[in-house]
């Protein structure tokens, strides 16, 4: 191996974070981002008529993430809203517009 070559393997070595994939191999690397309906309702424990209720009343705070013709929730914010003590949508819209403002 020349020295140039030596250079560009090293360049190539450098610009991967290996940091931040040996963060990602612990348990949340198996946890997904985003979950569906079925799955949000069993993560606040109700059922998913009542989850799909609420979402459509206002009731349910997180509104989720519409990716082409399905709406997935992130367990986080799901987790943040119950924290919260499960506000109306109106008020956690608010509240979690001042949460990433103030972060």
């Amino acid at each position: 191996m020349t020295k140039d070559s030596e250079k560009m393997n090293r360049g190539t070595e450098a610009s991967i974070d290996f940091r931040a994939i040996q963060k990602l191999s612990g348990p949340a690397a198996n946890s997904p981002l985003l979950v569906d309906f079925k799955t949000a309702a069993g993560l606040i424990g109700v059922g998913v008529s009542t989850f799909y209720a609420m979402d459509r009343s206002g009731e349910l705070g997180p509104q989720g993430i519409r990716l082409r013709r399905r709406r997935l929730w992130a367990p986080e914010e799901l987790a943040a809203w119950v924290r919260a003590g499960c506000p109306r949508r109106e008020k956690w819209v608010a509240l979690s517009k001042n949460l990433k403002e103030g972060a």
